[in-house]
């Protein structure tokens, strides 16, 4: 897919003086010398897990999975998971366990196929402490992850601990609202790189201009769509300008 390009009209000046929200949610300030470019002001670090193994990763537990209230279930942000792996099951192209991480158990699916043939993964002790990144879905009302990586964490038990320390850090933070210099960003971006009618941006390549989690870039899109100051395609998982 290649890139957008920037709106040959150039940023649209909007109403000048009206904000979004009020007092300390005055989000987006809508006038004609908001700054240029994709997410030009740099977010701060803050909003990153601490000591992530990726920091497009988001650690989880298998209950934060299941709470609808935690926007972690996004099929474009990857999480991680540190848990036992049991009830393990082979199929001609694919490895099915349940992971307990001892707050609930989730069904994983490790595809043979597009992983070199890889079937190390079936070599896991049944019972041992495993770390798994995947994609979460929902299938049936219920949560399970699409695994691209399993390994054993064996002899490092010290990494149960500091998952649960970083899940902690991910939950606590998923329940305050995005940085408004991030809204912002989301705003400009959109303005100057969409004229009104456009097909819109891909989330994927939004989250490309930025250091922030992909659960976090999501929710300050979201406060720009309940805002009518932009529009969302799930289908195509796409934001364009109303």
């Amino acid at each position: 897919m290649s890139a957008p390009r920037r709106s040959s009209s150039g940023p649209r000046g909007r109403t000048q003086g009206q904000n979004v929200g009020s007092g300390s949610n005055s989000y987006i300030s809508r006038s004609t010398d908001a700054s240029q470019g994709h997410a030009s002001s740099q977010p701060e670090r803050s909003r990153r897990w601490p000591l992530a193994r990726d920091d497009m990763l988001v650690p989880v537990t298998v209950k934060m999975l299941g709470d609808a209230s935690v926007r972690t279930v996004d099929g474009n942000c990857p999480v991680t998971l540190v848990a036992r792996l049991i009830t393990p099951s082979a199929t001609g192209n694919s490895y099915r366990f349940v992971l307990d991480d001892g707050t609930g158990r989730i069904v994983c699916t490790y595809w043979f196929a597009g992983h070199g043939g890889d079937n190390r993964v079936m070599n896991i002790p049944v019972g041992d402490y495993v770390d798994v990144s995947g994609r979460p879905d929902v299938n049936s009302n219920t949560p399970t992850i699409t695994v691209f990586s399993c390994r054993p964490i064996a002899p490092d038990f010290d990494h149960i601990t500091l998952h649960f320390l970083q899940t902690i850090y991910a939950y606590l933070d998923l329940q305050r609202p995005p940085p408004e210099t991030l809204v912002t960003d989301m705003y400009n971006l959109l303005r100057d790189y969409l004229d009104t009618g456009d097909e819109g941006l891909p989330f994927s390549w939004i989250c490309t201009g930025t250091s922030f989690n992909h659960v976090i870039v999501r929710r300050a899109l979201d406060i720009l769509v309940s805002h009518e100051l932009a529009t969302y395609d799930p289908a195509e998982d796409k934001y364009s300008l109303p």
